[in-house]
């Protein structure tokens, strides 16, 4: 009878219970909690590998005993997340504290600021000096023909702090913007839109800004960088993700959520 065989009828043969288990010989090879062990993963003795890796003994659990162990063994991080009660500009000294502690501890380099005056990305290249800060504001003409909404006073702010300004068109915006102001119907980017602001609007235009930025080639795609926006004015919410081109919008990754509004059900 082959050794696997062997230990399952010894196993019944005792009726042993779970927890009795802990104590069984099991090779030599790590415990898992509750009872059992795993095989361990070669060069990497500290994460078990789980499933098809789980020793004879841990076989012999009961299935949700056996899940309960793998779910244990799966690798995990905690990341602070600040929800501002409410959303708005008084939140964004917060929200930049945030991003600059979490950029440092992952050394990411790379920051991304929505900024319709400039006010907010004036404060950030001072928050993130010596970061290559890319702030991004409305496209020409977003208000009206020919105007453009970012003020020369934190242009210049921005400018002479090494920050990089970007304006063009609105990944979700554009001519699908035109269709519906003519024609009074959606199209699909702005339908992306409205369902990314179910999180909220910061949400949503930090990951429109992150695919204007890789368009433009001003932040590489497939390596993260910290996404920082707002709700009208200032700045309540920001992500660590994966920037992708708007053609690949689907390839786009959040990764963290550093701050963000919680946000009140409709109707409250």
């Amino acid at each position: 009878m082959p050794r696997r065989h062997q230990r399952d009828a010894q196993c019944r043969r005792q009726r042993r219970r779970p927890a009795d288990l802990a104590d069984a010989d099991c090779g030599g090879v790590q415990r898992l909690p509750g009872g059992g062990c795993a095989l361990p993963v070669v060069g990497r003795p500290e994460e078990p590998r789980v499933g098809r890796g789980l020793c004879p003994v841990a076989h012999s659990l009961p299935l949700l005993t056996r899940l309960s162990l793998e779910s244990r063994a799966v690798s995990e991080i905690t990341v602070p997340t600040v929800y501002f009660e409410k959303p708005g500009p008084q939140n964004t000294e917060r929200t930049l504290e945030a991003a600059r502690q979490r950029a440092e501890q992952l050394d990411i380099h790379t920051i991304l600021v929505a900024t319709t005056t400039g006010a907010t990305g004036a404060r950030a290249v001072e928050v993130f000096e010596g970061y290559d800060v890319v702030v991004v504001t409305h496209s020409t003409g977003f208000r009206k023909p020919n105007e453009q909404e970012l003020r020369p006073e934190h242009q210049a702010t921005i400018e002479s702090k090494g920050g990089r300004i970007l304006t063009c068109q609105h990944a979700f915006g554009g001519v699908n913007r035109a269709v519906r102001k003519k024609l009074g119907t959606y199209l699909i980017d702005e339908i992306i839109a409205y369902t990314l602001r179910i999180f909220g609007e910061g949400t949503k235009v930090c990951l429109e800004i992150a695919l204007m930025a890789a368009d433009a080639g001003l932040v590489r795609v497939g390596e993260p960088c910290i996404a920082i926006a707002g709700t009208g004015r200032g700045a309540d919410t920001a992500l660590v993700l994966v920037p992708a081109n708007a053609q690949a919008f689907f390839d786009l990754r959040v990764m963290e959520v550093l701050a963000k509004p919680r946000l009140a059900p409709t109707g409250a």
